[in-house]
Protein backbone atom coordinates (compact mmCIF):
# COMPACT_ATOMS: atom_id res chain seq x y z
CA UNK A 1 0.00 0.00 0.00
CA UNK A 2 2.83 2.50 0.38
CA UNK A 3 3.00 2.19 -3.33
CA UNK A 4 -0.42 3.68 -4.00
CA UNK A 5 0.07 6.52 -1.32
CA UNK A 6 3.25 7.54 -3.30
CA UNK A 7 1.84 7.28 -6.62
CA UNK A 8 -1.12 9.59 -5.10
CA UNK A 9 1.49 11.91 -4.58
CA UNK A 10 2.65 11.72 -7.78
CA UNK A 11 -0.90 12.40 -9.34
CA UNK A 12 -1.18 15.41 -7.35
CA UNK A 13 2.22 16.86 -8.04
CA UNK A 14 1.62 16.34 -11.61
CA UNK A 15 -2.22 17.76 -11.82
CA UNK A 16 -2.15 20.49 -9.20
CA UNK A 17 -2.23 23.83 -9.07
CA UNK A 18 -1.26 23.63 -5.05
CA UNK A 19 1.96 26.67 -4.54
CA UNK A 20 0.76 28.39 -7.69
CA UNK A 21 -0.16 32.23 -7.71
CA UNK A 22 -4.15 30.73 -8.63
CA UNK A 23 -4.97 34.00 -7.05
CA UNK A 24 -4.94 35.70 -9.91
CA UNK A 25 -4.84 39.74 -10.27
CA UNK A 26 -8.04 41.31 -11.81
CA UNK A 27 -7.06 44.41 -13.86
CA UNK A 28 -10.20 46.04 -13.89
CA UNK A 29 -10.22 46.14 -10.49
CA UNK A 30 -8.03 48.87 -7.64
CA UNK A 31 -6.84 46.04 -5.40
CA UNK A 32 -5.21 48.93 -3.84
CA UNK A 33 -8.00 51.03 -3.14
CA UNK A 34 -9.36 48.24 -1.06
CA UNK A 35 -9.18 48.42 2.73
CA UNK A 36 -6.20 46.85 4.54
CA UNK A 37 -3.99 47.49 1.79
CA UNK A 38 -0.50 47.39 2.76
CA UNK A 39 -1.81 46.71 6.32
CA UNK A 40 -1.51 43.44 8.88
CA UNK A 41 -3.41 40.89 7.63
CA UNK A 42 -7.05 40.42 8.51
CA UNK A 43 -6.70 44.09 9.36
CA UNK A 44 -9.53 45.20 7.55
CA UNK A 45 -11.40 42.11 6.80
CA UNK A 46 -14.56 40.38 8.01
CA UNK A 47 -13.76 37.95 11.08
CA UNK A 48 -16.13 35.21 12.55
CA UNK A 49 -15.30 34.03 15.56
CA UNK A 50 -14.75 30.81 17.07
CA UNK A 51 -16.82 28.77 19.09
CA UNK A 52 -15.88 29.01 23.12
CA UNK A 53 -16.07 26.07 25.86
CA UNK A 54 -15.51 26.16 29.34
CA UNK A 55 -14.38 22.69 29.54
CA UNK A 56 -13.07 19.69 27.33
CA UNK A 57 -15.74 17.36 26.23
CA UNK A 58 -15.29 13.46 26.55
CA UNK A 59 -13.04 12.41 24.11
CA UNK A 60 -15.16 10.60 21.79
CA UNK A 61 -17.34 13.78 21.59
CA UNK A 62 -14.34 16.02 20.95
CA UNK A 63 -13.32 13.87 18.35
CA UNK A 64 -16.68 13.25 16.26
CA UNK A 65 -17.68 16.89 16.90
CA UNK A 66 -13.93 19.23 17.05
CA UNK A 67 -11.36 16.81 14.91
CA UNK A 68 -13.49 14.67 12.47
CA UNK A 69 -15.92 17.67 12.11
CA UNK A 70 -12.74 19.99 11.24
CA UNK A 71 -14.05 23.01 13.57
CA UNK A 72 -11.28 25.03 15.15
CA UNK A 73 -12.44 25.78 19.27
CA UNK A 74 -10.95 27.29 22.54
CA UNK A 75 -11.44 25.85 25.70
CA UNK A 76 -10.68 28.75 28.26
CA UNK A 77 -8.48 27.99 31.65
CA UNK A 78 -7.71 24.24 30.05
CA UNK A 79 -4.17 25.07 30.71
CA UNK A 80 -4.09 26.11 34.30
CA UNK A 81 -4.93 22.97 35.26
CA UNK A 82 -1.49 22.10 34.33
CA UNK A 83 1.50 23.18 36.92
CA UNK A 84 3.49 24.70 34.57
CA UNK A 85 0.52 27.81 34.55
CA UNK A 86 2.02 28.45 38.05
CA UNK A 87 5.52 26.99 37.84
CA UNK A 88 6.83 28.32 34.59
CA UNK A 89 8.90 31.41 35.96
CA UNK A 90 12.18 32.70 34.28
CA UNK A 91 13.42 31.80 37.82
CA UNK A 92 12.04 28.38 37.95
CA UNK A 93 13.61 27.35 34.49
CA UNK A 94 17.67 28.31 36.03
CA UNK A 95 17.19 26.69 39.27
CA UNK A 96 16.88 23.44 37.01
CA UNK A 97 20.20 21.71 36.54
CA UNK A 98 19.52 20.40 33.14
CA UNK A 99 18.68 23.44 32.10
CA UNK A 100 22.90 24.27 31.41
CA UNK A 101 23.46 21.30 29.59
CA UNK A 102 20.36 20.70 27.26
CA UNK A 103 20.63 22.41 23.77
CA UNK A 104 17.61 24.08 22.18
CA UNK A 105 17.36 26.19 18.77
CA UNK A 106 16.36 29.77 18.78
CA UNK A 107 15.01 31.82 15.93
CA UNK A 108 17.08 34.75 14.74
CA UNK A 109 14.23 37.06 14.23
CA UNK A 110 10.70 37.45 16.07
CA UNK A 111 8.78 37.96 12.89
CA UNK A 112 9.41 34.55 11.24
CA UNK A 113 11.36 34.20 7.82
CA UNK A 114 11.90 30.26 7.65
CA UNK A 115 14.78 31.03 5.51
CA UNK A 116 17.23 31.94 8.10
CA UNK A 117 19.18 29.50 10.15
CA UNK A 118 18.64 28.85 13.45
CA UNK A 119 21.23 29.04 16.16
CA UNK A 120 21.91 26.41 18.56
CA UNK A 121 22.45 27.60 22.74
CA UNK A 122 21.78 26.56 26.06
CA UNK A 123 18.26 26.59 27.55
CA UNK A 124 19.48 28.74 30.43
CA UNK A 125 21.18 30.46 28.19
CA UNK A 126 18.20 31.78 26.36
CA UNK A 127 16.28 32.47 29.47
CA UNK A 128 18.78 34.81 30.63
CA UNK A 129 18.98 36.82 27.31
CA UNK A 130 15.81 36.20 25.27
CA UNK A 131 14.05 39.60 26.45
CA UNK A 132 16.86 41.96 25.02
CA UNK A 133 17.61 40.22 21.96
CA UNK A 134 15.43 39.35 18.30
CA UNK A 135 15.11 35.72 19.01
CA UNK A 136 12.41 33.45 20.17
CA UNK A 137 12.50 29.60 20.73
CA UNK A 138 10.38 27.24 19.07
CA UNK A 139 11.52 23.38 20.09
CA UNK A 140 10.01 19.94 21.81
CA UNK A 141 9.36 21.11 25.49
CA UNK A 142 13.16 20.26 27.14
CA UNK A 143 12.42 16.87 29.15
CA UNK A 144 13.19 17.92 32.67
CA UNK A 145 9.94 20.23 32.60
CA UNK A 146 7.78 17.60 30.67
CA UNK A 147 6.04 16.71 34.20
CA UNK A 148 4.49 19.90 34.31
CA UNK A 149 2.23 20.07 31.50
CA UNK A 150 -0.47 17.97 31.33
CA UNK A 151 -1.61 15.79 28.19
CA UNK A 152 -5.04 17.29 26.97
CA UNK A 153 -7.53 14.93 28.49
CA UNK A 154 -9.27 14.07 24.84
CA UNK A 155 -6.00 12.50 24.15
CA UNK A 156 -6.05 10.16 27.04
CA UNK A 157 -7.35 7.13 24.93
CA UNK A 158 -4.94 3.93 24.52
CA UNK A 159 -5.38 3.82 20.90
CA UNK A 160 -3.95 7.54 20.83
CA UNK A 161 -1.02 7.13 23.19
CA UNK A 162 0.16 3.46 22.83
CA UNK A 163 -0.22 3.67 18.77
CA UNK A 164 3.19 4.24 17.61
CA UNK A 165 3.36 7.34 15.53
CA UNK A 166 -0.01 9.27 16.34
CA UNK A 167 1.44 11.36 19.14
CA UNK A 168 3.74 13.74 16.98
CA UNK A 169 5.85 16.51 19.06
CA UNK A 170 5.21 18.69 22.48
CA UNK A 171 6.86 21.79 20.77
CA UNK A 172 7.35 25.36 23.52
CA UNK A 173 6.96 28.55 21.93
CA UNK A 174 8.65 31.09 24.58
CA UNK A 175 9.61 34.62 23.75
CA UNK A 176 9.07 38.08 25.40
CA UNK A 177 6.39 38.80 22.65
CA UNK A 178 5.82 40.49 19.63
CA UNK A 179 6.51 37.62 17.05
CA UNK A 180 4.69 36.91 14.17
CA UNK A 181 4.58 33.61 12.04
CA UNK A 182 4.14 33.58 8.45
CA UNK A 183 0.97 32.80 6.85
CA UNK A 184 0.95 28.82 6.62
CA UNK A 185 -0.55 25.40 7.15
CA UNK A 186 -0.28 22.21 9.22
CA UNK A 187 -0.42 19.22 6.89
CA UNK A 188 -1.30 16.36 8.54
CA UNK A 189 -1.26 17.33 12.00
CA UNK A 190 -4.02 18.17 14.62
CA UNK A 191 -3.09 20.56 17.19
CA UNK A 192 -3.86 21.47 20.28
CA UNK A 193 -1.78 24.60 21.64
CA UNK A 194 -2.34 26.04 25.34
CA UNK A 195 -0.87 29.09 26.29
CA UNK A 196 1.03 29.67 29.45
CA UNK A 197 2.08 33.52 29.81
CA UNK A 198 0.61 36.64 27.75
CA UNK A 199 -1.63 36.36 24.72
CA UNK A 200 -2.10 35.22 21.29
CA UNK A 201 -4.14 36.09 18.48
CA UNK A 202 -5.03 33.64 15.50
CA UNK A 203 -6.32 34.11 12.23
CA UNK A 204 -7.81 31.17 10.38
CA UNK A 205 -8.83 31.48 6.36
CA UNK A 206 -11.23 28.23 5.61
CA UNK A 207 -8.84 27.03 2.59
CA UNK A 208 -11.74 24.91 1.34
CA UNK A 209 -13.62 28.03 0.79
CA UNK A 210 -10.84 30.57 -0.19
CA UNK A 211 -8.34 27.98 -1.77
CA UNK A 212 -7.83 30.12 -4.93
CA UNK A 213 -7.46 32.91 -3.20
CA UNK A 214 -4.41 32.42 -0.80
CA UNK A 215 -1.15 31.92 -2.71
CA UNK A 216 0.98 29.27 -1.06
CA UNK A 217 4.20 30.03 -2.80
CA UNK A 218 6.67 27.66 -0.63
CA UNK A 219 4.57 24.76 -1.10
CA UNK A 220 7.03 22.34 0.93
CA UNK A 221 7.37 24.25 4.22
CA UNK A 222 3.47 24.95 3.13
CA UNK A 223 3.83 28.78 3.88
CA UNK A 224 3.18 31.71 1.85
CA UNK A 225 6.34 34.67 1.42
CA UNK A 226 2.80 37.69 2.13
CA UNK A 227 4.40 40.19 4.53
CA UNK A 228 2.09 39.42 7.07
CA UNK A 229 2.75 43.24 8.68
CA UNK A 230 1.98 44.89 5.41
CA UNK A 231 -0.16 42.85 2.72
CA UNK A 232 -0.02 43.98 -0.66
CA UNK A 233 -3.23 43.31 -2.58
CA UNK A 234 -2.11 43.58 -5.84
CA UNK A 235 0.86 41.09 -5.01
CA UNK A 236 -1.81 39.06 -3.32
CA UNK A 237 -5.23 39.98 -4.36
CA UNK A 238 -7.05 37.23 -3.10
CA UNK A 239 -6.05 38.03 0.22
CA UNK A 240 -8.50 41.32 -0.35
CA UNK A 241 -11.35 38.96 -0.63
CA UNK A 242 -11.20 36.09 2.09
CA UNK A 243 -13.14 35.91 5.49
CA UNK A 244 -11.04 35.61 8.53
CA UNK A 245 -11.61 33.55 11.55
CA UNK A 246 -10.00 34.95 15.01
CA UNK A 247 -9.32 33.31 18.02
CA UNK A 248 -7.68 35.55 20.83
CA UNK A 249 -6.30 33.56 23.58
CA UNK A 250 -5.24 34.29 26.87
CA UNK A 251 -2.80 32.87 29.17
CA UNK A 252 -4.45 29.40 30.28
CA UNK A 253 -6.52 28.99 27.52
CA UNK A 254 -6.07 25.85 24.91
CA UNK A 255 -7.30 26.42 21.59
CA UNK A 256 -7.44 22.95 18.86
CA UNK A 257 -6.48 23.82 15.74
CA UNK A 258 -7.62 20.86 13.11
CA UNK A 259 -5.58 19.45 10.39
CA UNK A 260 -8.17 19.58 7.79
CA UNK A 261 -11.18 22.17 6.66
CA UNK A 262 -12.75 19.52 3.86
CA UNK A 263 -9.91 18.06 1.98
CA UNK A 264 -7.05 21.06 2.55
CA UNK A 265 -5.89 22.60 5.74
CA UNK A 266 -6.66 25.63 6.58
CA UNK A 267 -4.27 28.55 6.49
CA UNK A 268 -3.18 30.15 9.98
CA UNK A 269 -1.25 33.11 11.23
CA UNK A 270 -0.18 33.66 15.24
CA UNK A 271 0.90 36.67 16.52
CA UNK A 272 2.16 36.77 20.33
CA UNK A 273 2.03 39.38 23.16
CA UNK A 274 4.12 39.70 25.78
CA UNK A 275 6.18 40.48 27.95
CA UNK A 276 6.51 36.67 28.12
CA UNK A 277 4.99 34.74 25.53
CA UNK A 278 4.87 30.93 26.99
CA UNK A 279 2.84 28.10 24.96
CA UNK A 280 2.97 24.38 24.49
CA UNK A 281 1.41 22.87 21.40
CA UNK A 282 0.38 18.96 20.74
CA UNK A 283 0.37 18.01 17.56
CA UNK A 284 -1.07 14.04 16.62
CA UNK A 285 -1.27 12.57 13.35
CA UNK A 286 -4.44 12.74 12.16
CA UNK A 287 -6.40 9.86 10.94
CA UNK A 288 -9.59 10.63 8.69
CA UNK A 289 -12.93 10.09 10.50
CA UNK A 290 -10.96 8.52 13.54
CA UNK A 291 -13.04 8.92 16.93
CA UNK A 292 -11.35 6.70 20.15
CA UNK A 293 -12.78 4.33 21.99
CA UNK A 294 -10.39 3.04 24.61
CA UNK A 295 -10.51 5.93 27.41
CA UNK A 296 -11.73 4.77 30.01
CA UNK A 297 -8.54 2.67 31.45
CA UNK A 298 -5.94 5.60 31.48
CA UNK A 299 -6.07 7.64 34.49
CA UNK A 300 -6.67 11.30 34.88
CA UNK A 301 -3.82 14.44 35.13
CA UNK A 302 -1.13 12.67 33.26
CA UNK A 303 2.02 14.66 32.25
CA UNK A 304 4.00 14.68 28.83
CA UNK A 305 6.72 12.75 30.98
CA UNK A 306 4.56 9.43 30.92
CA UNK A 307 4.34 9.46 26.90
CA UNK A 308 6.19 8.54 23.73
CA UNK A 309 6.49 11.73 21.36
CA UNK A 310 7.64 10.57 17.60
CA UNK A 311 10.01 13.56 16.54
CA UNK A 312 8.26 16.03 13.71
CA UNK A 313 11.74 16.17 12.20
CA UNK A 314 12.07 12.21 12.40
CA UNK A 315 8.64 11.97 10.74
CA UNK A 316 9.26 14.36 7.88
CA UNK A 317 12.54 13.17 7.37
CA UNK A 318 11.56 9.86 6.46
CA UNK A 319 8.56 10.88 4.23
CA UNK A 320 11.14 12.93 2.45
CA UNK A 321 13.81 9.73 2.40
CA UNK A 322 10.83 7.74 1.27
CA UNK A 323 9.60 9.34 -1.54
CA UNK A 324 13.52 10.54 -2.84
CA UNK A 325 14.26 6.52 -2.44
CA UNK A 326 10.83 5.62 -4.55
CA UNK A 327 11.90 8.16 -7.57
CA UNK A 328 15.41 6.80 -7.52
CA UNK A 329 14.26 3.25 -8.05
CA UNK A 330 12.17 4.32 -10.54
CA UNK A 331 14.27 6.74 -12.49
CA UNK A 332 17.06 3.83 -12.64
CA UNK A 333 20.28 4.94 -14.70
CA UNK A 334 17.70 7.36 -17.22
CA UNK A 335 18.53 10.93 -17.04
CA UNK A 336 14.67 12.14 -17.47
CA UNK A 337 11.17 10.75 -18.25
CA UNK A 338 8.40 13.31 -20.45
CA UNK A 339 5.51 14.66 -18.30
CA UNK A 340 2.76 13.31 -20.58
CA UNK A 341 3.67 9.54 -20.85
CA UNK A 342 4.12 9.71 -16.75
CA UNK A 343 1.27 11.54 -16.07
CA UNK A 344 -0.99 9.02 -18.36
CA UNK A 345 0.20 6.50 -16.17
CA UNK A 346 -0.28 7.92 -13.62
CA UNK A 347 -4.10 8.83 -14.63
CA UNK A 348 -4.66 5.38 -14.74
CA UNK A 349 -3.50 4.42 -11.91
CA UNK A 350 -6.36 6.93 -10.16
CA UNK A 351 -9.07 5.47 -12.39
CA UNK A 352 -8.05 2.03 -10.75
CA UNK A 353 -8.16 3.28 -7.14
CA UNK A 354 -10.97 5.49 -7.63
CA UNK A 355 -13.49 2.47 -6.64
CA UNK A 356 -16.51 3.97 -7.17
CA UNK A 357 -15.82 5.85 -10.29
CA UNK A 358 -16.87 9.61 -8.20
CA UNK A 359 -13.43 11.24 -9.14
CA UNK A 360 -12.28 11.58 -5.85
CA UNK A 361 -9.63 8.55 -3.98
CA UNK A 362 -11.26 8.44 -0.57
CA UNK A 363 -11.43 6.53 2.32
CA UNK A 364 -14.31 4.60 1.94
CA UNK A 365 -12.18 3.64 -1.99
CA UNK A 366 -9.22 2.51 0.50
CA UNK A 367 -11.72 0.53 2.50
CA UNK A 368 -12.85 -1.34 -0.35
CA UNK A 369 -9.31 -1.73 -2.01
CA UNK A 370 -8.41 -3.56 1.67
CA UNK A 371 -11.45 -5.45 1.26
CA UNK A 372 -11.03 -7.05 -2.13
CA UNK A 373 -7.51 -7.35 -2.33
CA UNK A 374 -7.55 -8.77 -6.03
CA UNK A 375 -8.26 -5.27 -7.10
CA UNK A 376 -4.95 -4.40 -6.17
CA UNK A 377 -3.24 -6.36 -8.99
CA UNK A 378 -3.96 -4.21 -11.61
CA UNK A 379 -2.95 -1.27 -9.76
CA UNK A 380 0.59 -2.66 -9.34
CA UNK A 381 1.02 -3.77 -13.16
CA UNK A 382 0.47 -0.10 -14.07
CA UNK A 383 2.91 0.80 -11.41
CA UNK A 384 5.27 -1.68 -13.55
CA UNK A 385 4.05 0.23 -16.51
CA UNK A 386 5.05 3.15 -14.84
CA UNK A 387 8.49 1.57 -14.17
CA UNK A 388 8.43 0.24 -17.56
CA UNK A 389 7.86 3.95 -19.09
CA UNK A 390 11.55 5.24 -17.18
CA UNK A 391 13.26 2.05 -18.91
CA UNK A 392 12.19 2.44 -22.43
CA UNK A 393 12.78 6.12 -21.88
CA UNK A 394 16.20 5.81 -22.17
CA UNK A 395 15.84 5.28 -25.54
CA UNK A 396 14.36 8.07 -27.02
CA UNK A 397 16.12 11.27 -28.18
CA UNK A 398 16.95 14.59 -26.25
CA UNK A 399 14.62 16.20 -29.20
CA UNK A 400 11.69 14.09 -28.13
CA UNK A 401 12.06 14.55 -24.85
CA UNK A 402 12.26 18.54 -25.13
CA UNK A 403 9.12 18.22 -27.46
CA UNK A 404 6.95 16.25 -25.01
CA UNK A 405 7.87 18.39 -22.20
CA UNK A 406 7.05 21.95 -23.64
CA UNK A 407 4.47 24.16 -21.96
CA UNK A 408 1.87 23.83 -24.47
CA UNK A 409 1.86 19.65 -24.40
CA UNK A 410 2.06 20.26 -20.59
CA UNK A 411 -0.94 22.52 -19.99
CA UNK A 412 -2.94 20.72 -22.45
CA UNK A 413 -2.43 17.54 -20.53
CA UNK A 414 -3.47 19.18 -17.03
CA UNK A 415 -6.12 20.05 -18.85
CA UNK A 416 -7.31 16.93 -19.80
CA UNK A 417 -6.42 15.33 -16.01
Amino acid sequence: MVWISFCLVLVVLTNSSFGKDTAKLDTKRDYASFPGHLEPLGAKGVKQSIQVLQNYPDPKTFFKTYVVGSKPVLIQNAARLSSAFQKWTDEYFLSLPESTEHKIEVEQRKKEKRTLPAREISFSEFVKIYKEQDIYMVNSVPPFIRGDVLLPSPLLCQDITQKEGILSDAMMWFSSGGTKSVLHLDDGLDNINCLFRGTKEIMFIDYHKYKEKVTIDFPAGGYSSVDVDRVDFEKYPGLAEVEFYNATMQAGDCLFIPQKWYDTTRFHQVRSYGPRNIAVNLWWAHQPGFVPENCDELKSNQTLDKFHFASLDGVFMERERLITAQLRALLGKNEEISYNKFAKRLKKMFELMDTDSDGLFSVDDMEYLEENQELIEPIINELYRVEDLFDTQANDTKGELRSEISSDTVNKDRDEL
